[in-house]
This record gives structure tokens, C-alpha cells and sequence, in this order.
């Protein structure tokens, strides 16, 4: 991560929030973000506020899965009220784990984690679960991820994940052309990586 990268991602400005997403049975959605005081309107939705804890990503002892846990408060009467006469109906249901950063809506949330939900429990104050994903599983979608020195997305590209709104017409995706345009922390780069690697034997 380049120093001014770095220096973006410590500002006291800058609050990252966990954002949840639960794909229950026909058609329901319900959005939650977490450790917030107040509702979150992002992205055309509302995320409703509750004290969410999430787990490290651990893989099973097979090696085939990998697990995120989560425990969520039942406090809003909505979700607590669907939990008591559906709650086993979540099993296997789809869950996205997101992040965004208050102060910087505009940049879009961060994918953290995906998977179905499993190991349902629930009591008058708390849901828990695991969120877990087949690591063996070829056919899921995935984000595609290049590891290489210069930034991995296309400058201005049509699939908007640059999102430089700079005059200048062309950007050799290196750390400091995306400063100068104003876009390091759009930077989608690795500077560690080396251009070249030999390996000899």
C-alpha cells in the first residue's frame, strides 16, 4: 500500500461500517449496517442500524469451505418477528458482507465475504450464524482480482471501477499518475509486486 494510500485509510475522517445483506425466502431482503446509531440510506436502500459482531474468515479442517461467524442483535421488531416464525427458513440463504466508508459514500462498498447462511441459533436477544463458501466450488462468480504493481482497472473504463472524474485523457495506472489525478483511493494496484520474478532452480 503506497504512504499516501495509507495515510487516506488512518484519517480520523474516514469511518468504515460494516454493511449486511440477507437474501431470505421469496424475494424478502433485509439490509443492516453495523455498529451505527442511525439508518443508512446507500445505494437507493436502507440499512437498518443493529450491533452486529463478525468473526475472523477461518477454513474448515477439509479445506473445502471457508466460514465467517456472525452474531446480530434482535432489537429491531421487524427482523425479530421474522426470526421467530421463519428463522429456519434462512438456512442456505445467500449473504453478502460488505464495507463502506461513511464519509466516502460516493467510492462504493468494499466486498468482504459471500456465502450461505448455516448453524442457525437464536434467543430473545441475538441471532448468530455462520456464513460459509465452497473454496473448491469453480462455477461460484467471484470479483476478479489482478495482483500486479500498476492499478487493475481501466482508466475511465466502462465498468465504472476507476471512477476518476480527472480531465487529463490517459493514466498509466502507476501509484503517482492516480495522484496526480486525484483518484489513490480508487488506486487498484499492489506497488510491492515486482514487474519480474526469476526463479532458478
Amino acid at each position: 500500500m503506497s504512504p499516501e494510500l495509507e495515510a487516506v485509510t488512518k484519517s480520523a475522517e474516514i469511518m468504515p461500517r460494516m454493511l449486511l445483506t440477507i437474501y431470505a425466502a421469496n424475494g424478502v431482503i433485509f439490509r443492516f449496517v453495523a455498529n451505527d446509531n442511525q439508518d443508512l440510506a446507500f445505494e437507493g436502500n436502507t440499512y437498518i442500524s443493529v450491533e452486529i459482531k463478525r468473526g475472523e474468515i477461518k477454513t474448515t479442517v477439509e479445506g473445502d469451505k471457508e466460514q465467517v461467524s456472525l452474531t446480530m442483535s434482535n432489537r429491531w421488531q421487524q427482523w425479530a418477528a421474522y426470526i421467530a416464525n421463519n428463522g429456519t427458513t434462512l438456512k442456505y440463504k445467500k449473504c453478502v458482507i460488505q464495507e463502506v466508508y461513511l464519509d466516502h459514500l460516493e467510492e462504493g462498498p468494499v466486498w468482504l465475504f459471500e456465502g450461505i447462511l448455516n448453524s442457525l441459533k437464536t434467543t430473545i436477544a441475538e441471532f448468530s450464524c455462520v456464513v460459509e463458501r465452497d473454496t473448491v466450488d469453480f462455477s461460484q462468480e467471484g470479483p476478479n482480482m489482478d495482483y500486479g504493481p500498476t492499478c487493475q482497472f481501466i482508466y475511465k473504463g466502462a465498468d465504472n471501477r476507476c471512477r476518476s472524474t480527472s480531465s487529463l485523457p490517459t493514466c498509466d495506472g502507476t501509484v503517482s499518475a492516480c495522484t496526480e489525478r486525484g483518484n489513490i483511493t480508487r488506486f487498484g494496484g499492489h506497488p510491492s509486486t515486482p514487474n519480474q520474478m526469476v526463479i532458478r532452480s
